[in-house]
């Protein structure tokens, strides 16, 4: 089945991934919309090479209808983009609001101008906050019925974010996934997360260090999922 896929942070750790794999049947057509703020590895250049990857060095707020409606309506538009990570927010927290909030309401206004058959964003479990650090056993798992609860500033841009787009007013369905943290191997690799960090120092280091005493839980995605 032959789709066209527009993904709005397509160079990053996840959008980057989605977008080599969804290129591998050479049928589809993958749009990528990304400002393109960071050296691109070996891995994306050669990505950016495939004969049916089309690249738009910009953000969604500065894209206009008519330089993506020549690929003609997209049957999935996807979210990856944004600041991703607390350490990140943490030190442009003045950016935090425009892009991990306004420029996914742009992109998915966009979207909806483009004819998009089904609208993901890609939203956080941070935004769940945490469980009591002194349990001995591992905690319930959070579910869709708990109520939000975020700790951070990243989190709370999830939290934002989220309620925003339920105030759209849209034709289309809108899907809001609540990521655990992501391992495994991308085009655009993160060495900053915990299962890709440890595995690292498994293979340097010959050992793995658990920091936070190895009593923690926490929600883990692979890629590949």
């Amino acid at each position: 089945m032959r789709m066209n896929i527009l993904i709005s942070g397509g160079l990053g750790y996840l959008g980057s991934f989605l977008a080599n794999n969804f290129s591998d049947t050479s049928s589809n057509k993958v749009v990528i919309v990304d400002p393109g703020l960071f050296m691109p590895s070996t891995d994306v250049t050669m990505m950016l090479k495939k004969q049916n990857i089309f690249y738009h060095k910009n953000i969604a707020s500065r894209v206009q209808k008519h330089e993506l409606s020549i690929y003609g309506d997209f049957d999935l538009t996807i979210d990856a983009s944004g600041l991703s990570n607390d350490a990140v927010c943490n030190e442009l927290p003045e950016f935090v609001h425009r892009f991990n909030v306004e420029e996914p309401i742009n992109f998915a206004q966009l979207s909806a101008s483009l004819n998009t058959k089904k609208h993901i964003i890609c939203s956080s479990s941070a935004i769940y906050g945490f469980r009591d650090a002194t349990l001995q056993c591992a905690p319930e798992p959070f579910t869709e019925e708990d109520d939000f609860s975020p700790q951070t500033l990243y989190a709370q841009s999830k939290v934002s974010l989220e309620e925003r787009i339920r105030e759209l007013d849209v034709d289309f369905p809108v899907y809001l996934l609540r990521l655990g943290t992501l391992y495994g191997v991308s085009p655009a690799h993160r060495f900053d997360l915990a299962v890709n960090i440890m595995t690292l120092h498994a293979m340097t280091l010959k050992r793995i260090t658990v920091l936070g005493g190895g009593k923690q839980f926490r929600p883990f995605v692979s890629l590949q999922d």
